[in-house]
């Protein structure tokens, strides 16, 4: 089993504020805007708010509008959106990214872990805000076994409510996920990945990532005291060993 690191929603030019860790633990990873998209943030809820709601509570000066459109990929949640028809959880992946992931030879018995830029909220008079004080960081908030993947321009009917199910790409990609092998995390400090005191991007990681290939990484990613990660790069593969194995294992339980 290879392990993925895959960077997923918001980040500073895609949405431009960090997903928040919901005062219960919840970490609600934020899809970017997609102006061809069918789902609007307005259509996506966690509890009682939409998506929409979330976003103009924590930053009243967000430019997301009531009738924009998102990215839902990866759509690990069933019950986020309404459903017309069964479901299952999708990744969808493309050109220069789905290269990457087939050069590394990624299909059936991967797994991914999703991360990205979040923050610790609290709810104030009923409104959700930043706890102030609290710093920006990477972390771990999903995962999804693949069971299975789909390439080339014709994808299953089955798959026409994910974004990559709908496009018409020779480069196109879908990894559906085993659904249990597949999830949305609470929150726990091992799977911040940011270094304590330091911009997000510098990492704290486990000492079998200096013996092991990253890809977009190499010895030079290695500093004293943290691990410099790349700036491009939507998926950081992990060369196959029992480490990784154990150690993903090992995020996903603690959670």
């Amino acid at each position: 089993m290879r392990v993925v690191l895959s960077r997923k929603g918001f980040d500073s030019s895609a949405g431009g504020m960090p997903s928040p860790i919901l005062p219960d633990g919840t970490l609600l990873s934020l899809p970017i805007p997609d102006k061809g998209g069918t789902v609007r943030y307005a259509d996506l809820h966690h509890g009682e708010s939409s998506f929409l709601d979330i976003i103009k509570q924590l930053k009243p000066t967000s430019k997301i509008k009531a009738n924009y459109t998102c990215h839902l990929d990866p759509d690990l949640v069933e019950t986020v959106a309404p459903r017309s028809s069964s479901w299952l959880p999708l990744f969808g992946q493309c050109n220069q990214s789905q290269a990457h992931l087939a050069q590394h030879g990624i299909g059936v018995g991967d797994l991914f872990l999703f991360w990205g830029w979040f923050r610790q909220t609290e709810r104030i008079a009923g409104k959700l805000r930043y706890c102030p004080n609290t710093p920006d960081v990477h972390l771990i908030w999903g995962y999804m076994k693949v069971q299975r993947v789909v390439t080339g321009k014709q994808m299953p009917p089955e798959y026409t409510y994910h974004p990559h199910g709908r496009w018409a790409l020779e480069s196109n990609a879908i990894y559906e996920g085993d659904p249990a092998q597949t999830g949305v995390l609470n929150y726990h400090p091992k799977l911040v990945l940011t270094k304590t005191g330091m911009t997000r991007s510098k990492w704290e990681v486990p000492e079998f990532f200096k013996r092991i290939a990253i890809s977009y990484h190499s010895k030079a990613s290695f500093h004293d005291g943290y691990f410099q990660s790349a700036l491009r790069g939507q998926e950081f593969v992990l060369e196959e060993c029992k480490e990784a194995e154990e150690w993903a294992e090992e995020l996903i339980h603690s959670s």
